[in-house]
């Protein structure tokens, strides 16, 4: 890293990083923070290494020190596929992920297609009477059902 620092007269103790998305914003926050960006995307003179997914990136070849915005095997946590089939497994830890994550679905999975298609039917089913009740409300405003609650 000094001779790559060294030969552009950058101070030593400057961070560098390799930049390979388009996101623009972040680009512009780290040179804003005095960073210096290596353009040479498959150098290995880094500090920080900005990739799009953990594919470009050889863990393996990082030396103490260097970081990268991803880590590996993360596919549980950061794709749609991987959160869906991790997610049920909460509860085993006395969670229920549907408190606070919408409902989804694999459907690589037979058992999730019928899952889902159950929902579907259940909220298509739950639709249908709300939109009745409201119909119902409009067209017997003072009608009071017995088993309604207060």
């Amino acid at each position: 890293m000094v001779p790559y620092l060294a030969r552009r007269k950058i101070a030593n103790d400057t961070l560098v990083f390799i930049f390979t998305t388009g996101d623009e914003y972040m680009r512009r926050a780290f040179l804003r923070r005095g960073w210096v960006e290596n353009p040479i995307t498959d150098s290995d003179v880094f500090d920080l290494r900005w990739d799009l997914n953990e594919n470009a990136v050889d863990f393996e070849q990082l030396r103490p020190g260097q970081l990268c915005n991803h880590f590996p095997n993360n596919q549980e946590l950061t794709t749609k596929t991987g959160l869906a089939r991790s997610l049920p497994r909460l509860t085993e830890f006395g969670c229920d992920p549907e408190t606070f994550s919408p409902r989804c679905y694999d459907f690589t999975d037979q058992r999730q297609i019928e899952a889902f298609m159950m929902d579907y039917q259940r909220t298509a089913v739950v639709n249908m009477m709300k939109k009745h009740a409201a119909y119902f409300k409009r067209i017997h405003p003072g009608y009071v059902m017995r088993h309604q609650r207060a």
